[in-house]
């Protein structure tokens, strides 16, 4: 697409853009729809649930994944 922005005219280019918008949507619109494991949402959940216990960013027992592991190494 690099190349193209040279040959092309602004209204080309956002044309492009606008038609490859589309068919991501399209192509990727059933995996929005799925529905999320429970074992995800689970995680996704407990995540929440450090972040908001230490909104810096660090996991709340000190980088482990509570089996001993370093969080890095899951």
């Amino acid at each position: 697409m690099v190349g193209m922005a040279r040959d092309l005219a602004p209204a080309d280019l956002n044309a492009v853009r606008t038609r490859i918008g589309a068919e991501l949507r399209r192509l990727y619109s059933d995996v929005l729809r799925d529905e999320i494991p429970d074992r995800m949402a689970e995680l996704i959940k407990q995540l929440d649930k450090q972040m908001e216990a230490n909104p810096r960013g660090r996991a709340a027992d000190g980088g482990t994944s509570g089996e001993g592991k370093p969080a890095a190494s899951r």
